[in-house]
C-alpha cells in the first residue's frame, strides 16, 4: 500500500508480471501499473482499491502504442477521481482472459451497483479491447462473458478467494494458462478447468481430525479410549 503506483514500466521492451497483488495506491493515472513499453503481460495479479486520481487507469495505464495482455486477474474496488478508466485506461491493443472485473468505479458507492452517472471501467482504445472468458459487471461483448456477481469469499476483508458456489469456478479457457500457480500458490487447474480471477479454487476441505466411534453402553471415560 501506497500513495503512489506499484509499477513504473519505461525502456524495455516488454514486461511479464505475475502472481503479484496491488492495493491501496494512488496515483495521476494508473494505481497499480503504469506502462510504457510495447508489450506488458499481466497474470494471476489482483488490483483492489487502486486509485487514479487524475487521468484514467486506476488499475493499469498503457501509454499510446502500448500493447496488453491480462490473464486471470482479479479487479475489484478500482476507482478514477476523474473522468473513466477505473480499471483500464488503455493505448494499444488490450486482450483479457479468465478474469473477474467487479464493483469498480462508483460501484463501491452506496447506489449499489452503480449510480446514475456511473464511471465506464475502461477508457482509451476500445476498439481494440477484447474480452473473453471474463466475469465483467453490467456485461461486455465477447466470448463466454459473464454478468453475475463472483461471490469473493470475504471482498470487505480482502478476501478475494471464491465460494463454493461461485460461478467463476471451472469457467474460464484452458488454453490461456501460462503460470502453473494462482496467486496463493495452489494450482492453477484443480478440477480440469481453469477458474476466473487471479484464485483457483482448492474444493472443500475434508475432515481433518480422526473419527472415533464408539459403543454408547460402554463403560469408561467417554471419549473413545476405552469401549
Amino acid at each position: 500500500d501506497n500513495d503512489g503506483v506499484d509499477i513504473f514500466v519505461l525502456g524495455s521492451d516488454s514486461l511479464r508480471i505475475t502472481n503479484s497483488s496491488f492495493s491501496g495506491n494512488a496515483t495521476e493515472s494508473g494505481g497499480g501499473i503504469a506502462s510504457y513499453v510495447p508489450y506488458l503481460e499481466v497474470e494471476n495479479c489482483v488490483f483492489h482499491h487502486c486509485d487514479a486520481e487524475i487521468a484514467g487507469g486506476g488499475a493499469i495505464y498503457t501509454s499510446l502504442g502500448s500493447d496488453l495482455t491480462v490473464r486471470n486477474c482479479t479487479f475489484t474496488e478500482n476507482d478514477v477521481d476523474e473522468g473513466d478508466g477505473s480499471v483500464f485506461d488503455l493505448g494499444g491493443t488490450t486482450l483479457v482472459y479468465n478474469s473477474i472485473i467487479w464493483w469498480n468505479g462508483n460501484a463501491q458507492t452506496s447506489d449499489f451497483p452503480y449510480e446514475d452517472d456511473p464511471e465506464d471501467p475502461f477508457h482509451g482504445n476500445l476498439e481494440d479491447l477484447v474480452l473473453s472468458h471474463c466475469i465483467y459487471q453490467d456485461g461486455w461483448p465477447g466470448f463466454n462473458n459473464l454478468d453475475v456477481d463472483p461471490l469473493f469469499k470475504d471482498e470487505p476483508n480482502s478476501d478475494l478467494s471464491l465460494l463454493v458456489t461461485s460461478p467463476a469456478i471451472n469457467a474460464g479457457l484452458n488454453e490461456e494458462v501460462i503460470v502453473s500457480e494462482d496467486i496463493a500458490g495452489n494450482p492453477r487447474i484443480i478440477s480440469g478447468k481453469v477458474d476466473l480471477g487471479a484464485y483457483e479454487f482448492e474444493g472443500i476441505s475434508c475432515q481433518s481430525e480422526p473419527i472415533l466411534y464408539v459403543d454408547i453402553d460402554a463403560n469408561g471415560e467417554d471419549d473413545g479410549s476405552s469401549w
